[in-house]
Protein backbone atom coordinates (compact mmCIF):
# COMPACT_ATOMS: atom_id res chain seq x y z
CA UNK A 1 0.00 0.00 0.00
CA UNK A 2 1.28 3.50 -0.56
CA UNK A 3 2.29 5.86 1.89
CA UNK A 4 0.82 8.96 2.67
CA UNK A 5 1.15 12.19 0.93
CA UNK A 6 3.10 14.37 2.07
CA UNK A 7 2.85 18.89 1.89
CA UNK A 8 6.09 19.17 1.17
CA UNK A 9 5.53 16.84 -2.26
CA UNK A 10 2.13 18.78 -3.31
CA UNK A 11 3.76 21.83 -3.13
CA UNK A 12 6.73 20.67 -5.16
CA UNK A 13 4.66 19.08 -7.97
CA UNK A 14 3.01 22.84 -8.07
CA UNK A 15 5.98 24.82 -8.00
CA UNK A 16 5.99 25.23 -11.93
CA UNK A 17 2.65 27.03 -11.67
CA UNK A 18 3.66 30.73 -9.82
CA UNK A 19 3.11 32.46 -13.06
CA UNK A 20 -0.40 31.31 -13.53
CA UNK A 21 -3.48 32.02 -12.50
CA UNK A 22 -3.62 30.93 -8.43
CA UNK A 23 -4.54 27.46 -7.92
CA UNK A 24 -7.50 26.54 -5.74
CA UNK A 25 -6.33 23.40 -2.90
CA UNK A 26 -8.17 20.92 -5.27
CA UNK A 27 -6.39 21.79 -8.34
CA UNK A 28 -2.96 21.48 -5.90
CA UNK A 29 -3.89 17.79 -5.14
CA UNK A 30 -5.02 16.73 -8.71
CA UNK A 31 -1.97 18.24 -10.10
CA UNK A 32 -0.49 15.41 -7.44
CA UNK A 33 -2.64 13.02 -7.76
CA UNK A 34 -2.23 12.72 -11.89
CA UNK A 35 0.72 9.84 -10.43
CA UNK A 36 -1.37 8.07 -8.45
CA UNK A 37 -3.44 5.10 -9.75
CA UNK A 38 -7.21 5.46 -9.94
CA UNK A 39 -8.62 2.30 -10.73
CA UNK A 40 -11.11 0.25 -7.84
CA UNK A 41 -8.29 -1.80 -7.23
CA UNK A 42 -5.49 0.87 -6.90
CA UNK A 43 -6.39 3.83 -5.35
CA UNK A 44 -5.40 4.75 -2.00
CA UNK A 45 -8.08 4.67 0.49
CA UNK A 46 -8.48 7.36 3.22
CA UNK A 47 -10.65 7.58 5.82
CA UNK A 48 -12.20 10.90 7.41
CA UNK A 49 -14.33 11.38 10.55
CA UNK A 50 -15.77 14.65 11.64
CA UNK A 51 -18.60 15.88 13.75
CA UNK A 52 -21.27 18.19 13.11
CA UNK A 53 -23.88 20.15 15.51
CA UNK A 54 -27.46 20.10 14.03
CA UNK A 55 -28.84 23.41 13.50
CA UNK A 56 -32.29 23.50 15.65
CA UNK A 57 -34.41 24.67 13.24
CA UNK A 58 -33.97 21.39 11.22
CA UNK A 59 -36.77 19.00 13.32
CA UNK A 60 -36.85 16.18 10.12
CA UNK A 61 -33.14 14.71 10.62
CA UNK A 62 -34.29 12.53 7.42
CA UNK A 63 -33.60 15.08 5.18
CA UNK A 64 -29.88 14.80 6.00
CA UNK A 65 -29.88 11.84 4.82
CA UNK A 66 -31.33 13.02 1.54
CA UNK A 67 -29.41 15.83 1.36
CA UNK A 68 -25.96 13.63 2.00
CA UNK A 69 -26.87 11.12 -0.61
CA UNK A 70 -26.99 13.96 -3.15
CA UNK A 71 -23.74 15.01 -2.27
CA UNK A 72 -22.31 11.69 -2.67
CA UNK A 73 -23.51 11.51 -6.08
CA UNK A 74 -21.85 14.56 -6.99
CA UNK A 75 -18.80 13.57 -5.32
CA UNK A 76 -18.70 10.23 -7.01
CA UNK A 77 -19.59 12.31 -10.73
CA UNK A 78 -16.42 14.83 -9.91
CA UNK A 79 -14.24 11.69 -9.33
CA UNK A 80 -15.89 8.85 -11.31
CA UNK A 81 -14.59 5.40 -10.47
CA UNK A 82 -14.39 6.50 -6.66
CA UNK A 83 -16.95 4.79 -4.18
CA UNK A 84 -17.80 6.52 -0.94
CA UNK A 85 -18.58 4.01 1.89
CA UNK A 86 -19.29 4.91 5.23
CA UNK A 87 -21.81 5.99 7.83
CA UNK A 88 -24.02 9.00 9.10
CA UNK A 89 -24.80 8.85 12.74
CA UNK A 90 -27.31 11.12 13.49
CA UNK A 91 -27.86 12.19 17.49
CA UNK A 92 -30.51 14.50 18.79
CA UNK A 93 -27.84 17.31 18.61
CA UNK A 94 -25.23 16.16 16.41
CA UNK A 95 -23.98 14.11 13.66
CA UNK A 96 -20.79 11.82 13.52
CA UNK A 97 -20.16 11.20 9.81
CA UNK A 98 -17.22 8.90 9.10
CA UNK A 99 -16.13 8.47 5.39
CA UNK A 100 -14.24 6.21 3.03
CA UNK A 101 -12.94 6.82 -0.22
CA UNK A 102 -9.79 8.68 -1.90
CA UNK A 103 -7.74 11.51 -0.61
CA UNK A 104 -9.88 13.72 -3.39
CA UNK A 105 -13.29 12.89 -2.66
CA UNK A 106 -12.85 13.62 0.82
CA UNK A 107 -11.11 17.18 0.32
CA UNK A 108 -14.39 17.87 -1.46
CA UNK A 109 -16.26 16.33 1.33
CA UNK A 110 -14.48 18.56 3.62
CA UNK A 111 -14.85 21.36 1.18
CA UNK A 112 -17.94 20.81 1.01
CA UNK A 113 -19.08 21.52 4.65
CA UNK A 114 -17.84 25.28 4.47
CA UNK A 115 -20.58 26.21 1.62
CA UNK A 116 -23.66 27.55 2.51
CA UNK A 117 -25.90 24.44 1.95
CA UNK A 118 -24.19 22.30 4.51
CA UNK A 119 -24.14 25.71 6.70
CA UNK A 120 -27.66 25.74 7.21
CA UNK A 121 -27.68 22.30 8.30
CA UNK A 122 -24.32 21.96 10.17
CA UNK A 123 -22.48 24.11 12.19
CA UNK A 124 -19.28 24.09 14.86
CA UNK A 125 -17.85 21.35 12.12
CA UNK A 126 -14.61 19.63 13.42
CA UNK A 127 -12.41 17.09 11.77
CA UNK A 128 -11.90 14.47 14.22
CA UNK A 129 -9.17 12.32 12.25
CA UNK A 130 -8.21 11.26 9.13
CA UNK A 131 -6.37 8.12 8.46
CA UNK A 132 -4.44 7.59 5.12
CA UNK A 133 -3.66 4.66 3.40
CA UNK A 134 -5.87 2.21 5.38
CA UNK A 135 -6.01 -1.51 3.97
CA UNK A 136 -9.34 -2.12 3.14
CA UNK A 137 -12.79 -0.21 4.08
CA UNK A 138 -15.20 -0.90 7.17
CA UNK A 139 -17.86 -0.44 5.48
CA UNK A 140 -19.56 -1.74 2.24
CA UNK A 141 -21.87 1.24 1.02
CA UNK A 142 -22.93 4.35 2.35
CA UNK A 143 -25.56 5.01 5.39
CA UNK A 144 -27.61 6.29 7.89
CA UNK A 145 -28.44 5.74 11.13
CA UNK A 146 -30.13 7.78 13.68
CA UNK A 147 -29.66 7.25 17.38
CA UNK A 148 -31.70 8.03 20.25
CA UNK A 149 -30.87 9.88 23.50
CA UNK A 150 -27.45 10.11 24.31
CA UNK A 151 -26.66 10.28 28.29
CA UNK A 152 -26.28 13.37 30.18
CA UNK A 153 -23.34 13.41 32.10
CA UNK A 154 -21.47 15.91 34.28
CA UNK A 155 -19.77 18.56 32.69
CA UNK A 156 -15.80 18.30 31.07
CA UNK A 157 -13.40 19.98 32.67
CA UNK A 158 -12.47 23.56 31.81
CA UNK A 159 -10.88 23.50 28.32
CA UNK A 160 -7.75 24.39 30.14
CA UNK A 161 -7.52 21.57 31.60
CA UNK A 162 -8.40 19.36 28.48
CA UNK A 163 -5.21 20.58 26.91
CA UNK A 164 -2.87 18.24 28.59
CA UNK A 165 -2.91 14.25 29.02
CA UNK A 166 -6.65 14.12 29.92
CA UNK A 167 -7.52 15.52 26.42
CA UNK A 168 -4.68 13.23 25.02
CA UNK A 169 -6.82 10.03 26.44
CA UNK A 170 -10.28 11.50 26.28
CA UNK A 171 -10.21 12.12 21.91
CA UNK A 172 -9.16 8.86 20.87
CA UNK A 173 -11.19 6.67 23.72
CA UNK A 174 -14.57 8.55 22.35
CA UNK A 175 -13.66 7.90 18.53
CA UNK A 176 -12.38 4.16 19.07
CA UNK A 177 -15.82 3.47 20.96
CA UNK A 178 -17.54 5.75 18.33
CA UNK A 179 -16.06 3.39 15.68
CA UNK A 180 -17.37 0.66 17.42
CA UNK A 181 -20.84 1.38 17.88
CA UNK A 182 -20.70 1.98 14.02
CA UNK A 183 -19.91 -1.17 12.83
CA UNK A 184 -22.75 -2.41 15.18
CA UNK A 185 -24.88 -0.32 13.21
CA UNK A 186 -24.47 -0.88 9.88
CA UNK A 187 -24.90 -4.93 10.52
CA UNK A 188 -28.97 -3.75 11.65
CA UNK A 189 -31.71 -3.37 9.15
CA UNK A 190 -33.11 0.11 10.30
CA UNK A 191 -36.19 -2.07 11.13
CA UNK A 192 -35.02 -3.49 14.02
CA UNK A 193 -32.68 -0.31 14.83
CA UNK A 194 -34.54 0.32 17.80
CA UNK A 195 -34.23 -2.89 19.35
CA UNK A 196 -30.62 -3.67 18.14
CA UNK A 197 -29.92 -0.55 19.96
CA UNK A 198 -31.04 -1.09 23.45
CA UNK A 199 -29.10 -4.14 23.26
CA UNK A 200 -25.97 -2.44 22.70
CA UNK A 201 -26.25 0.00 25.34
CA UNK A 202 -27.12 -3.31 27.40
CA UNK A 203 -23.75 -4.91 26.63
CA UNK A 204 -21.79 -2.07 25.29
CA UNK A 205 -23.18 0.99 27.42
CA UNK A 206 -19.56 2.93 26.48
CA UNK A 207 -19.46 2.88 22.98
CA UNK A 208 -22.50 5.85 23.18
CA UNK A 209 -21.15 9.16 24.18
CA UNK A 210 -22.69 11.72 26.32
CA UNK A 211 -23.15 15.09 25.89
CA UNK A 212 -20.37 16.79 27.16
CA UNK A 213 -17.97 14.97 25.48
CA UNK A 214 -20.13 15.43 22.02
CA UNK A 215 -20.19 19.22 23.31
CA UNK A 216 -16.19 19.27 23.98
CA UNK A 217 -15.71 17.98 20.84
CA UNK A 218 -17.89 20.53 19.00
CA UNK A 219 -15.62 23.12 19.95
CA UNK A 220 -12.57 21.59 20.62
CA UNK A 221 -9.61 23.84 20.34
CA UNK A 222 -7.56 20.88 19.04
CA UNK A 223 -9.57 19.89 16.79
CA UNK A 224 -9.52 21.73 13.04
CA UNK A 225 -12.33 23.30 11.14
CA UNK A 226 -12.56 22.44 7.70
CA UNK A 227 -11.36 25.83 6.59
CA UNK A 228 -8.18 25.36 9.03
CA UNK A 229 -7.64 21.57 7.76
CA UNK A 230 -7.82 22.56 4.20
CA UNK A 231 -5.47 26.00 5.12
CA UNK A 232 -3.00 23.46 6.56
CA UNK A 233 -3.42 20.78 3.96
CA UNK A 234 -2.21 23.45 1.09
CA UNK A 235 0.13 24.94 2.68
CA UNK A 236 3.37 24.48 0.70
CA UNK A 237 5.50 25.65 3.26
CA UNK A 238 4.53 22.23 5.86
CA UNK A 239 6.51 19.59 5.43
CA UNK A 240 3.85 17.33 7.37
CA UNK A 241 1.98 14.35 6.34
CA UNK A 242 -1.72 14.55 5.67
CA UNK A 243 -2.29 11.81 8.80
CA UNK A 244 -0.91 14.34 10.92
CA UNK A 245 -2.81 17.28 10.30
CA UNK A 246 -5.58 16.75 12.61
CA UNK A 247 -5.27 16.21 16.74
CA UNK A 248 -4.68 13.60 17.93
CA UNK A 249 -2.56 11.59 15.63
CA UNK A 250 -4.97 9.28 13.54
CA UNK A 251 -2.08 6.19 14.39
CA UNK A 252 -4.12 6.46 17.31
CA UNK A 253 -7.32 5.80 15.88
CA UNK A 254 -7.02 1.62 14.89
CA UNK A 255 -9.37 0.03 13.56
CA UNK A 256 -11.81 -1.99 15.63
CA UNK A 257 -10.14 -5.58 15.00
Amino acid sequence: MASSVELSQVASSTAGFDNRSRLSLLDVVKEKSRSVPTSKHNTVLHRLVYIGRINAFLSDRRELQTFFEKSIRSWQSKHQGEAVTGLLMALPDYVIHILESSQETLLTAIQDTMRSASKERLSHVRVVAWASAIPNRLYQQWSMRQLGSVKQESALPDDEDLSGELMEKLVPEVLQNLLQLSLHLVKVPKLDLVNAMEKIREKHPHYYPNQAQLDYLAKCPKLLTPEKYLEMFASRHEHTLTSELVWPAPSKFKPPG
